[in-house]
């Protein structure tokens, strides 16, 4: 009786031992097949992930091969292409009075016209310096003598942008009729008038402008007063 027991209990324990070892064994097979698929997610999570930055790297290489070209003849453009700015010619009258203290004022009146010429110069992104011709025809008042007088010489224009207020300045040989008025006499008929001002650009069209010139003959003469004036004047622009 005892013998039959403790056969049914080691047959019993080896049965159990098995199972147990079946369970252990289907664990372990189970538990390789989660980390297994854990792996394989990873993996194809990993994949979609490259794949995705290899494509953004892609597009971003192209879009900068798409983009250089396109800088490219900008820059160049840039550097060599002539002036937007197109040519002024204008026309206008401008009229003032002398400064210098004769004890007795001279009184100018002049019509005049300007072109720009082919040539300028960018200073800088914003500024540029445009050469222009000026021709004037007028007439100078002093002690109740009246004198023809006209100049024709270059200017040097200089802008920023499209500010509208440029300053000009310029020398040109003068041409008058007679170089005594009253007592003061400007020692010759052919003087040098050189000048500063500034145009302030109202509309389209117009133009107010204000200068300072100084008018003398450079010495010519042992007689060279010089006569300094103050002018103002209205531009028109074609």
């Amino acid at each position: 009786m005892s013998v039959s027991i403790l056969s049914v209990l080691l047959r019993f324990v080896i049965a159990a031992d098995a199972r147990l070892r079946v369970v252990q064994q289907r664990a372990r097979s189970a538990a390789r097949g989660e980390v297994a698929r854990q792996l394989a997610f990873a993996s194809l999570f990993l994949t979609v992930v490259a794949s995705a930055l290899a494509a953004e790297s892609g597009e971003s290489k192209v879009t900068s091969s798409q983009e250089t070209p396109k800088a490219t003849p900008e820059v160049k453009l840039e550097a060599t292409a002539k002036p937007a700015k197109a040519a002024d010619f204008g026309a206008g009258l401008r009229g003032g009075f002398s400064s210098t203290d004769f004890g007795n004022k001279f009184v100018l009146g002049e019509a005049f016209a300007y072109r720009d010429l082919p040539w300028g110069w960018h200073l800088g992104k914003q500024w540029y310096l445009q050469t222009r011709l000026q021709l004037t025809a007028g007439a100078v008042e002093g002690y109740d003598d009246v004198a023809f007088d006209g100049t024709v010489g270059p200017e040097l224009v200089l802008s920023y942008a499209s500010f509208p207020i440029t300053l000009d300045a310029g020398s040109s040989p003068t041409i008058l009729s007679r170089h005594t008025f009253g007592e003061r006499n400007l020692g010759t008929e052919f003087q040098f008038t050189s000048h500063v001002g500034l145009e302030w650009r109202v509309c389209c069209h117009w133009s107010l402008s204000y200068r300072f010139q100084h008018m003398s003959n450079a010495g010519l003469s042992r007689d060279n007063p010089g006569l300094n004036s103050h002018l103002f004047g209205v531009v028109y622009h074609f």
